[in-house]
């Protein structure tokens, strides 16, 4: 099985969020999806300033990390994820960085 989330937020007027919202539902549903809410949401949009401290904080400690976010299809996910990986291998080498790097995805 696989798992995809999404946070969406949605824009116009109310009547278009309620539409948007109402799509939303309907195709998530004919997938066997759940909607968590706007406070899961809220969670998970903190937590990505809470990533950027802990990359601040690693630094500290000669330790490089990142995180990335993208907007892809689906269809090109995967070249997507092979080129950065591919990137992130040859700039560690480039610049002759002690170690190797761990790279997921």
């Amino acid at each position: 099985k696989t798992v995809a989330c999404a946070t969406i937020t949605f824009e116009g007027s109310a009547a278009e969020v309620r539409f948007q919202k109402k799509i939303i539902c309907e195709l998530s549903a004919a997938h066997g999806g759940i909607l968590a809410g706007s406070r899961v949401s809220k969670s998970g949009y903190d937590l990505t300033f809470a990533i950027a401290y802990l990359r601040d904080f690693a630094m500290n400690y000669n330790i490089l990390g990142e995180s990335f976010e993208t907007f892809v299809p689906w269809s090109k996910l995967r070249t997507v994820v092979e080129r950065t990986k591919r990137t992130i291998l040859s700039e560690h080498k480039s610049r002759a960085l002690p170690g190797l790097p761990f790279v997921c995805s």
